[in-house]
């Protein structure tokens, strides 16, 4: 919420009074706020003009009738405020709600200035609202209330609307005039927000949009503030199905005592599936997700008139903590934002080696050697004797690689990391070149 100093144009002849920014702009407040404005000169109640703007359009907004302080009702984020002064020449407004809300804040006005003043006001201004109430729900509510159920985007415009119309009847002691008409959009809010929820699933998988799991929550929570049945809920199950990836990398280390002739390389790729992001709803300490990583290829050589390649079983590959984000954002904000620490185990080779001089088989871990080495920088939480740990054959149980800085693609292959860089082999003592390629593919399941 922050202040606002000037509006341009505003139609008010006194000027402003107080306006505040209330960002995101257009958010929907399931249940209605009051903002109040304490002004720091009195003004007579016939010039206490409450305003909205929103979309950069300007349209009056009702005051709270029975309170002497300035209390205006939201149902959602704009830029409302309060100006000094009668608006006569304030332009109509394009929507219906805008349309209908300055009707009822005109009436409203007139007699709330008159009862501030102690004067009778109109006998009749309950009647001239219901009047436009009813007009107002059964010629623009109503048809909307009927498709809410089955499509979310009319049912974030209607179902404020709908309630910003039940608060109204009910802050001017109407709702039993109105109790039809408020039922029949309770009776729609349980339906619409469980469909809303279903297509915000929809967009995750079939779109890769990966912001709709902030939805799914909202929307749930929302269900329980209505008090709608909701059990057995599937927000749970809706997210694990989309916060599902792949990592697919593929790994070259160059190493030689000769350094930038590098004629000796090791190629590798790998893929761990199926892996889980979701965050639990009640933290555990423990990994998001653990899968098996197998390995595609690996291949080593020529060195000493040698060649050979390798093949694995793989190992088991876990997701320590991090992962994409889940909020809204533009594509650099969300690079940002992504950390992934993993543990990628340590797969057991057997290399194949295939020499002027023979051949023959050799267990061996070279792949993680070289992993761990070049990115024992990357340790989280730092570990002491970094050689033991690379050239050990138990598995760093505790620790995982910070792996930041990613580019951010969004869709179906939502990020990816590249280390082009020379390095130190830690314990072997020689300079060394990766080249390692990591892809982030979403995989959500249907």
């Amino acid at each position: 919420m922050s202040p606002v100093d000037t509006i341009d144009d505003l139609p008010i002849p006194g000027g402003l009074v107080a306006a505040v920014d209330l960002q995101p702009s257009g958010l929907i407040l399931w249940a209605p706020a009051i903002l109040t404005i304490d002004p720091l000169a009195d003004i007579p109640p016939a010039d206490q003009t409450a305003f909205s703007i929103s979309g950069g359009e300007f349209a009056l907004h009702p005051l709270v009738l029975d309170s002497a302080a300035i209390q205006i009702p939201l149902i959602h984020f704009s830029t409302p405020g309060l100006g000094n002064g009668p608006a006569p020449n304030a332009p109509a407004p394009s929507s219906a709600f805008d349309g209908y809300a300055a009707q009822i804040a005109a009436i409203l006005g007139a007699q709330r200035a008159a009862l501030l003043l102690g004067q009778p006001g109109d006998p009749d201004y309950l009647d001239r609202i219901a009047e436009i109430m009813n007009e107002y729900f059964y010629d623009v509510l109503f048809p909307d209330l009927l498709l809410a159920a089955s499509d979310c985007a009319v049912a974030t415009r209607v179902i404020p609307a709908a309630l910003g119309f039940a608060r109204q009847a009910a802050l001017l002691g109407m709702d039993p005039r109105f109790e039809l008409e408020i039922d029949t959009a309770m009776e729609t809010v349980g339906p619409a927000l469980k469909n809303c929820r279903e297509e915000a699933f929809d967009r995750c998988v079939d779109d890769h949009d990966l912001t709709a799991i902030t939805d799914i929550l909202s929307y749930t929570r929302s269900l329980a503030l209505f008090g709608v049945d909701d059990e057995p809920s599937p927000m749970q199950e809706m997210i694990d199905k989309c916060a599902r990836f792949e990592i697919d990398f593929e790994s070259w280390f160059c190493t030689d005592d000769l350094g930038a002739l590098c004629p000796t390389g090791i190629d590798y790729s790998f893929v761990a599936r199926d892996v889980p992001f979701a965050p639990p709803l009640v933290p555990s300490g423990q990994p998001l997700g653990s899968v098996q990583m197998e390995m595609l290829r690996g291949e080593w050589g020529p060195a000493l008139g040698c060649s050979g390649s390798t093949t694995s079983n793989g190992s088991l590959f876990q997701v320590i903590s991090g992962g994409p984000s889940f909020n809204p954002g533009n594509g650099a904000s969300l690079a940002a934002e992504i950390t992934v620490v993993i543990n990628p185990g340590i797969p057991i080779e057997m290399l194949s080696l295939q020499c002027d001089f023979g051949s023959g088989t050799e267990e061996t871990t070279l792949w993680w050697q070289k992993w761990c080495s070049y990115h024992h920088d990357e340790l989280t939480p730092p570990y002491g004797d970094t050689t033991q740990l690379c050239f050990a054959n138990s598995e760093p149980f505790g620790w995982g690689f910070a792996i930041t800085d990613w580019q951010y693609n969004g869709g179906e292959l939502y990020a990816r990391k590249i280390y082009d860089r020379t390095n130190t082999d830690v314990g072997a003592l020689e300079i060394g070149f990766e080249l390692t390629t990591f892809e982030l593919w979403h995989r959500p399941i249907h």
